[in-house]
């Protein structure tokens, strides 16, 4: 059995009483972007996200997030709503909570690199995922993500290394909020430590190839032959 993650090998070996030797990981890679290009500090720290899925995929965990930060923050986010015709809530929601001017809301996007380039730093608070591959696309831009503990792309993100880690078990709106002010902390009084941790997060998407991804499926089918 082929699985894209070790979070996800583990839920079928448990789930589905599997021999264990018969289910193995191969993450999928990404192709790559432009060159590393340096950028200026903006008046503004820029997050990208993704809402729609309902809870599990976490928008509304990231609105909250959000109220929860000081107005004077200088954080704003683009957050991607791929089934734009449904989300007359979340925008609801947007209101209610005073984020009109920090949040916008944009439909599905055709080209995620240029999206990629109009952010700083992508945010993935979901409960769970197979893996999260819009982790290392926003890698292969050089764009570091902000994940949650429970996602299985988590096994790639070393927090403060090549991205940024919270904790989604206990107090996850808590968590999230104080790890986002961590991260808008370091871009604006530490600018050169995010960007190495920029050039890190490059790292996963390269480490991670198309060539790599298909000869790990064909051994184990030869393996298993």
């Amino acid at each position: 059995i082929f699985t894209v993650s070790e979070s996800l090998k583990k839920d079928y070996v448990e789930s589905f009483n599997q021999d264990e030797s018969k289910v193995f990981v191969s993450y999928p890679a990404v192709d790559e972007a432009d060159d590393f290009v340096p950028s200026e500090k903006h008046d503004d720290f820029v997050i990208g996200g993704m809402a729609g899925g309902g809870l599990n995929k976490g928008g509304y965990l990231l609105l909250l997030a959000l109220r929860m930060m000081s107005k004077n923050c200088k954080v704003k986010a683009r957050i991607i709503f791929p089934k734009i015709h449904k989300s007359f809530f979340f925008k609801i929601m947007v209101k209610l909570l005073g984020l009109q001017n920090r949040v916008e809301i944009l439909p599905k996007q055709s080209n995620m690199s240029e999206y990629y380039k109009t952010i700083d730093c992508y945010v993935l608070p979901s409960l769970n995922e197979a893996f999260g591959l819009v982790v290392t696309e926003a890698a292969s831009s050089f764009k570091p993500s902000l994940v949650s503990s429970t996602t299985s792309v988590r096994e790639l993100v070393k927090d403060g290394e090549n991205g940024f880690v919270f904790d989604r078990e206990k107090n996850p709106l808590k968590n999230l909020s104080a790890k986002l002010c961590d991260v808008v902390d370091m871009y604006f009084n530490k600018y050169e430590k995010f960007v190495q941790i920029s050039k890190n997060a490059h790292d996963i998407s390269t480490n991670l190839d198309w060539q790599k991804f298909a000869n790990v499926i064909i051994d184990n089918m030869i393996k298993e032959s």
